[in-house]
């Protein structure tokens, strides 16, 4: 009983002292709790989850998982959630006649995190593929980003996209943290390389109910996370939750596992949509600490980033490079042209948080021209194929 009533007080006494040191960062410390949280977008303002009106459902063909119909500013931008549950402007699935559709699919790159809608490169693309080409045909492409949207995630949702859209070509836009391992290869792993919150349920679903129901809300979490994300990333460990980025040591046991899982999943995603006979992009955006020696040097200095000179040499790009050629998948590497300019082409810090991965809006134009350069050459072609000219 003693020591039952000892647990006790020491209990009333944690909570008494959690909400003091809640009211003093609210009051003297306000921490962006806002930033990077797209937990906010998932449901509707004032509806509980699974009511009309709420939740993002991607159990229907071409669905999104925001609520619709939202519009806040978020991550420093406009934002407004269409009726699909994306951050787009509002397309029929019925593709219209004459029309040649593009789906991008991805992240919160795709989503345009922390640019405002007109800038996003998917839709600085679609206006000058219509400015170039419209003589011939007229041109959709439509920004299907979702954040955290990973290679198996991509994989997952594919035919449901293909199949709601109909597009002419899906552009699927990888970013370099999409190189996971599945599931059941953890057990390849070395223990150190291991992730409790990946091989646990239990530590799964917490971390899920912490990010959806105390994150947005308290400014004493943020605070906590934003400290030990900190921590862990001086260990080359970077993100919320706790997985390796492989990128940042292509040559590790732990890479060579996850882009093998990785690498099997884009062929699939291949072998899916040529079987529907639908042209696959693979275009692989980079990190900020690739651009030069110079940012590297930044992200290690002052952020604390740990990682290898491979990045910065671009190693992964070499490896996915190599893999497409040699398994007839189109890529698209922004790389070279990043690397040229002074001009900053990404965020680096965004609403008060390390931001090593979302360009800008000068970021977004140079993924858009890398792009404009691959599709004008085909497309020529194709339109001289169907005998058309721009004068006739």
């Amino acid at each position: 009983m003693r020591t039952a009533g000892i647990a006790g007080v020491f209990l009333i006494e944690l909570c008494v002292l959690t909400v003091l040191a809640e009211l003093v960062f609210r009051l003297l410390i306000p921490q962006p709790i806002d930033a990077f949280n797209f937990t906010i977008l998932e449901r509707g303002a004032g509806v509980a989850e699974g009511a009309a009106g709420g939740a993002g459902d991607q159990t229907r063909a071409g669905y999104g998982p925001y609520a619709p119909h939202r519009e806040m500013r978020f991550g420093g931008a406009n934002v407004t959630i269409n009726s699909h549950g994306w951050r787009e402007r509002e397309y029929t699935f019925e593709k219209p006649g004459d029309t040649y559709r593009i789906i991008v699919v991805g992240d919160s790159i795709v989503f345009g995190h922390g640019t405002e809608m007109e800038d996003v490169f998917h839709e600085v693309l679609e206006r000058e593929l219509n400015a170039e080409f419209g003589w011939w045909k007229r041109f959709e492409v439509i920004g299907l980003g979702g954040e955290a949207m990973e290679t198996i995630g991509a994989r997952k949702h594919m035919p449901s996209y293909v199949s709601a859209y109909a597009p002419d070509a899906v552009i699927l836009s990888f970013n370099l943290n999409d190189v996971l391992p599945l599931p059941g290869s953890l057990g390849e792993l070395a223990p150190a390389e291991r992730n409790p919150v990946m091989t646990v349920p239990l530590l799964r679903r917490a971390q899920r109910w912490m990010e959806l129901n105390v994150r947005p809300r308290s400014h004493l979490y943020h605070f906590a996370r934003e400290n030990v994300k900190n921590f862990l990333r001086q260990r080359g460990v970077v993100s919320p939750g706790m997985f390796r980025d492989a990128a940042f040591d292509f040559e590790s046991g732990y890479a060579r596992v996850a882009w093998r899982d990785t690498s099997g999943l884009l062929l699939e995603i291949r072998d899916y949509l040529r079987s529907r006979g639908v042209r696959f992009v693979l275009f692989v955006a980079p990190y900020e600490p690739q651009l030069s020696a110079g940012v590297a040097r930044i992200y290690r200095d002052e952020f604390m980033f740990v990682f290898k000179d491979t990045l910065v040499e671009g190693l992964p790009q070499k490896v996915i490079a190599r893999f497409c050629a040699e398994n007839g998948i189109e890529m698209i590497d922004p790389l070279p042209l990043l690397r040229e300019g002074e001009e900053r082409k990404y965020h680096r810090t965004l609403g008060g948080m390390v931001d090593f991965s979302h360009p800008n809006r000068h970021g977004h134009r140079i993924f858009a021209g890398s792009l404009m350069k691959y599709f004008r050459e085909f497309l020529s072609e194709e339109a001289g194929r169907d005998g058309s000219s721009p004068n006739r």
